[in-house]
């Protein structure tokens, strides 16, 4: 690791925290402003879905600045665009300027995910790649944190709840100074000079989408991650966002144990994000996504085993939890193994469509996860869930193994 690594590591780290921050803080305030604007639950469930939708096209669309300008301009649009319009939101006079902020800060927010990601794969030595990365991960569970940190000082300081998005301005005042020091990815410059020296070639990247499928080896790279995102995030639906509406309905959890559950599975996850990105090192890419996987479904196999006891016991749930909380760590080798997977021509931006692609199953997952419900139990609409992330490990199998390898 030089003192490049270094510096680049702990930005991507600090702009992932941040991100999820953003993410997160909207749940928190979401009754306040609710309460504010005078709000149904089918508008507040729209505002999300915006939100969503931004992410994804943030995914498809800012990875080209990543491709055509360099990692470091990515880097800056992205926490530019999550952080200007988070603090909008605090300026926000109608429920229609909320969603549309939520809208442009899920755009950065999808963005920062593929081209942070590639931007820090370049940089670090390829034999502890998956070590850094999960470094790079951890930043979601501590960023979690610390948007119950900010939402719980402002409550107590009773500052109103458009202060919590005026404290999420200041990613943009100190991450993009220092980014823009930076030096650029050497695998992109060397690709970029490549391309300068042959005017004959005219940038072959043959930049946009099209070059995911050029060549037979870029089709196969673009198809596993694309699925193994898709597979994988409706399985992360099962394992833990659905979750609390299973411990009420089907177990009579009250408010307290379920953030007792929910604060074993975010410090498990916070160690399991490190853990797994030294395991995959030792074990490869593919198989670390085997194992997380395989923790995540025994422990909702559990949950359905409960449910049908006469007298459930919390501690099994809590203990479940733990699981729960490992098996949340299956973002670290899919994130590493997704954006190592690509040539350098693609890697931004096939990271970029493959977790586009992951966001859109995100998107039709709750509809027909509450159809199952219905007919049955929230559990069991987690199973099949979950069950449906098992889809991942013969693609996983079927891709390349890129543990440990130069990238191209």
């Amino acid at each position: 690791m030089t003192r490049d690594s270094w510096l680049i590591l702990i930005v991507v780290c600090i702009a992932w925290i941040f991100d999820a921050a953003d993410g997160t803080i909207f749940s928190l305030t979401m009754p306040l402003i609710r309460e504010e604007f005078h709000l149904s639950q089918s508008a507040i469930g729209l505002i999300g879905t915006m939100f969503l939708a931004g992410a994804t096209l943030g995914s498809f669309t800012l990875p080209i600045i990543g491709e055509k300008y360099g990692r470091r301009w990515g880097m800056i649009t992205c926490v530019g665009m999550y952080s200007v319009f988070t603090g909008a939101i605090g300026l926000a006079g109608s429920a229609m300027t909320v969603g549309i902020a939520r809208f442009l800060t899920g755009i950065g927010t999808g963005g920062e995910w593929p081209i942070g990601a590639t931007y820090l794969a370049e940089v670090v030595p390829p034999k502890k790649r998956g070590f850094w990365m999960g470094i790079m991960q951890s930043g979601y569970p501590l960023g979690y944190f610390l948007a119950s940190v900010i939402f719980a000082t402002v409550a107590a300081l009773g500052l109103g709840w458009r202060a919590c998005y005026f404290a999420l301005v200041l990613p943009a005042l100190i991450i993009i100074p220092v980014v823009s020091r930076f030096k650029e990815s050497q695998t992109w410059v060397d690709r970029k000079n490549a391309s300068d020296a042959d005017a004959t070639k005219v940038w072959r990247t043959r930049e946009g989408l099209s070059a995911l499928f050029a060549t037979p080896e870029d089709r196969k790279a673009t198809i596993v991650a694309s699925v193994l995102h898709i597979t994988l995030g409706v399985y992360g639906w099962g394992a833990t966002i659905w979750l609390p509406s299973a411990l009420v309905s089907d177990f009579g959890a009250t408010s307290g144990q379920i953030g007792s559950v929910f604060i074993i599975i975010y410090a498990v996850a916070t160690v399991g994000y490190l853990l797994s990105g030294w395991l995959q090192d030792r074990i490869g890419r593919r198989w670390c996504i085997i194992v997380c996987l395989m923790l995540g479904m025994t422990a909702v196999v559990g949950l359905n085993v409960l449910r049908w006891m006469d007298a459930p016991s919390m501690m099994a749930v809590f203990g479940l939890a733990i699981l729960l909380g490992f098996a949340q760590s299956t973002n670290t080798p899919l994130i590493t193994y997704t954006s190592e997977i690509f040539s350098s021509k693609n890697r931004s931006m096939g990271l970029g469509f493959s977790v586009a692609s992951g966001k859109v199953a995100a998107i039709l997952c709750p509809t027909v996860m509450g159809v199952i419900a219905d007919y049955s139990s929230v559990s069991t609409a987690l199973f099949y869930s979950t069950l449906f992330g098992w889809l991942a490990i013969p693609v996983a199998l079927w891709g390349k193994e890129t543990a440990g390898k130069t990238l191209a």
